[in-house]
C-alpha cells in the first residue's frame, strides 16, 4: 500500500471510522468518545487528514443511521421508547458527517491543486 495516497488514508480513515461508531454504541458513551478522540488524534498526525476526513465522515454517518433506526423503531412504541430523545445523538452525528464531508472535499481539493 502506497501510505502517501489521501484515497488510500481516506479508506482506512473510513473503515476505522465504522469500526469506532460499532464499537462505541455497542459499548458505551465514553468508549464512543474515545473512538472519536482515537479518530481525531490518528487524523491529526497524518498530513492533509485524509485518514480524518475518512473518519469523522463514516463515524457520523453509521451514528446517523442508527439514529435513524432508533427513531423509526420508537414510533412503532406507545411511549416512544420511554420517552427517549434521539435529537442530542442525531445533532452530534450530523455534525461528525458535516465535519468529515468538509474535511474529505478539502483533501481531495488540496490533493488535486498539487498534480
Amino acid at each position: 500500500m502506497n501510505w502517501r495516497r489521501p484515497t488510500v488514508k481516506f479508506v482506512t480513515g473510513a473503515a476505522f471510522g465504522v469500526v469506532a461508531a460499532i464499537v462505541g454504541t455497542s459499548l458505551s458513551l465514553i468508549t464512543g468518545v474515545a473512538a472519536v478522540v482515537a479518530v481525531a488524534v490518528v487524523g491529526l498526525a497524518l498530513p492533509r487528514f485524509a485518514f480524518l476526513a475518512g473518519g469523522l465522515l463514516s463515524l457520523g454517518l453509521t451514528w446517523t443511521v442508527l439514529v435513524i433506526t432508533t427513531i423509526w423503531q420508537c414510533q412503532a412504541t406507545v411511549d416512544f421508547c420511554g420517552n427517549a430523545n434521539p435529537w442530542p445523538f442525531a445533532a452530534i452525528s450530523l455534525l461528525l458527517a458535516a465535519a468529515g464531508l468538509l474535511l474529505t472535499a478539502t483533501t481531495y481539493v488540496a490533493s488535486r491543486r498539487r498534480h
